[in-house]
């Protein structure tokens, strides 16, 4: 990811009162300072190199190192705010076995993608899809209760 403006030199006072809006009046559209200012801040929260991201010049590249824990501090943060929450029980620092795979060939991923597994316990009508029979994705996958 590159910055046109390095996040060390954003302007804090254009994202209290935008000028740019996209499709509309700022009053009722974000504005790109607005996005860019939130890019910033989820950025800088939930990379464990975020030190990096205050260091860059503009247009120099930036890839985050994804800091699984500080995204469940986030996400748990969020969720005690949400009026649609559900709780996770995904324990924070948790790492699917990569190299896993079912029988029939499926991932950590897939079993998230296909609605198997969700927030560190199987999808009420998906138990069929765990155990020995189908590789103990529960035992080898986070959002499957390992």
């Amino acid at each position: 990811m590159e910055f046109a403006v390095a996040p060390r030199d954003m302007d804090l006072s254009r994202h209290r009162s935008p000028v740019e809006c996209i499709a509309g009046p700022c009053d009722s559209h974000f504005s790109v300072d607005n996005v860019y200012f939130a890019e910033v801040c989820l950025l800088s929260t939930v990379c464990s190199n975020q030190d990096e991201l205050f260091s860059l010049d503009a247009h120099q590249p930036f890839r985050c190192t994804f800091d699984p824990f500080q995204f469940h501090q986030l996400a748990s943060s969020l969720e005690r705010h949400s009026t649609t929450h559900r709780p996770t029980r995904v324990r924070p620092g948790c790492t699917d076995n990569g190299v896993w795979r079912s029988p029939t060939g499926l991932s950590c991923s897939d079993y998230v993608n296909r609605r198997y597994c969700a927030d560190g316990e199987v999808v009420p009508g998906q138990k069929w899809s765990l155990g020995d029979t189908h590789g103990w994705p529960e035992r080898n996958c986070c959002e499957c209760g390992k």
